[in-house]
């Protein structure tokens, strides 16, 4: 957890200059570095109950945000991102495949929703940011379905036509065996 916390400490002030969305802005940060504080994100944890609730049109608008918010951190550096404790900690079987800086948790609680704007307010915990395949980041958010995936995919700045389908094999890899 330490580990985690150092990590944040050293990248998410650089993030902040890149990311649109609301992310952590530390406020306070201990002699010790143990934790960080920052000014509360207002927002809820984007459930799936949420994203069935939308219109058709809020869904795409609250896609786009999360699309845009992935590729304004996967367009990171690595070098500046590899000079702050960065490392890539997921190798792809296809050494051709570009990787990049990915949130790598991007679940329910991470992803912050206002439920009188509809949409989308803020990510936070980059304890798990590394440098990997970008269907990594894509892999959990499955979990909201096909349709939501395609969308956030639709506005995601890619000529990896193969995505998709190693973004479902990664997810599939992650649940549990029956």
């Amino acid at each position: 957890m330490f580990e985690k916390t150092q990590r944040q400490i050293k990248i998410v002030p650089l993030l902040n200059k890149e990311i649109s969305l609301s992310i952590p802005n530390f406020k306070y940060i201990p002699d010790d570095k143990s934790f960080v504080g920052y000014r509360y994100i207002k927002g809820v944890p984007l459930s799936n109950k949420i994203t069935k609730g939308l219109s058709d049109k809020q869904r795409e608008a609250c896609a786009k945000q999360i699309s845009t918010f992935i590729n304004e951190l996967h367009q990171f550096p690595l070098q500046i991102a590899k000079r702050n404790g960065i490392e890539a900690s997921y190798k792809p079987r296809n050494l051709k495949i570009k990787q990049v800086v990915i949130h790598q948790d991007l679940i329910d609680e991470h992803i912050l929703f206002n439920l009188q704007k509809k949409k989308i307010v803020g990510i936070i915990d980059f304890g798990d940011i590394t440098i990997a395949d970008p269907a990594l980041e894509f892999s959990r958010i499955w979990r909201y379905g096909e349709n939501f995936l395609d969308l956030i995919l639709k506005h995601y700045k890619t000529t990896d036509n193969e995505i998709k389908k190693r973004s479902w094999l990664l997810w599939l890899a992650s649940k549990e065996p029956c």
